[in-house]
């Protein structure tokens, strides 16, 4: 998970300001491209390199892998935006556009964060829940009926 997921991470996390600092300064309406590339970077690595590691090591199903990918990537990508945003924003006062989406970004990541959470606690309900009665008669093609009767 190390080689597939964090050193790419933090080798965007790292360059990306950089880069944007040093080389992309006298583009115009293209200021912020270092910024842009190294988050499109780090989604993409994040999201495939957990849901490889979820599908190849741990042997998750597709369901519970994208779940995690998803949620993985928008938190990570959420931590990355506030963290440029403080330590390398604007110095000239607050920009009200950064502002705007941070707040917008920082409801969804909510959103998803319980979404997650509520979706592996119900997964875990489920799989501690007893089994129906009569469940193994449907599932296994017969034609009884729950109650015990025949049909």
């Amino acid at each position: 998970m190390w080689v597939i997921v964090v050193v790419p991470g933090i080798l965007v996390v790292i360059a990306a300001p950089i880069v944007e600092l040093n080389t992309f300064t006298g583009l115009g309406s293209f200021k912020d491209l270092g910024y842009i590339i190294g988050l499109g970077c780090l989604v993409v690595f994040t999201f495939y390199g957990i849901w490889g590691y979820e599908r190849a090591y741990r042997q998750e199903s597709g369901a519970v892998a994208m779940r995690d990918a998803i949620a993985a990537t928008v938190v990570l990508l959420y931590l990355v935006l506030t963290s440029w945003a403080v330590f390398w924003g604007p110095a000239s006062g607050v920009n009200t556009t950064s502002e705007e989406l941070l707040k917008s970004f920082t409801s969804l990541t909510s959103v998803v964060v319980a979404f997650y959470f509520g979706s592996v606690t119900v997964d875990q309900a489920l799989k501690r829940r007893p089994p129906r009665p009569g469940a193994s008669a449907v599932a296994s093609g017969t034609n009884a009926d729950p109650t015990g009767r025949e049909g």
